[in-house]
């Protein structure tokens, strides 16, 4: 969310619609009250599935009076993936399709598993317990976690020799219940 309000207002200085002095005051008011900390993610396993890099920004928002620093104020985490100039943020899993690495096939339960690691890893769950994966003709699903008796995850299309065509959060997953045009969860 944070980032996406700081990329309007880069927006705005870009195309001028900003005057400096509002820029100066934006700048001064960024640079005192949101502290940035960024960690890499690195894993082999996302650079089997994914061509990119991705980084984990750890964001402090200082607006709170009662804060003086960041340890007191907490803090809210934001991935984004980093392909070549391009920074993306990451809002869902569907977001890694056009990275997703050329020769990478989801054909069986090793690439599946493989697949699920690097999910984990940038997309983490607060609770694991109910994850699992299974598939249905040309769609791979995978219960990331489930909440309220409602398995949520990821519904993969892949064709007939296992290229990813599609990548979809899926919410109250049930078994055998998909719509063999799409690959998509019937509700």
């Amino acid at each position: 969310m944070i980032l996406a309000l700081i990329s309007i207002f880069l927006i705005g200085v870009v195309s001028g619609e900003i005057s400096p002095e509002a820029n100066r005051h934006l700048d001064n008011l960024i640079d005192e009250n949101i502290l940035f900390e960024y960690d890499e993610i690195n894993s082999g396993t996302i650079t089997n599935v994914v061509d990119a890099s991705f980084i984990q920004v750890k964001i402090f928002q200082l607006f709170d009076k009662n804060c003086n620093s960041k340890e007191e104020c907490g803090h809210f985490n934001q991935a984004v993936l980093k392909s070549g100039d391009s920074i993306i943020e990451l809002t869902g899993p569907a977001v890694l399709l056009p990275y997703i690495v050329p020769g990478f096939q989801l054909i069986s339960e090793v690439e599946a598993k493989e697949f699920e690691k690097m999910l984990d890893l940038i997309f983490p769950v607060f609770f694991p317990s109910g994850q699992e994966i299974y598939q249905e003709n040309n769609t791979w699903v995978f219960i990331r976690e489930e909440s309220f008796g409602e398995k949520n995850g990821v519904i993969v299309k892949v064709d007939d020799q296992g290229k990813i065509l599609s990548i979809n959060k899926a919410e109250a997953i049930e078994r055998n219940n998909f719509s063999e045009e799409n690959g998509e969860v019937e509700r």
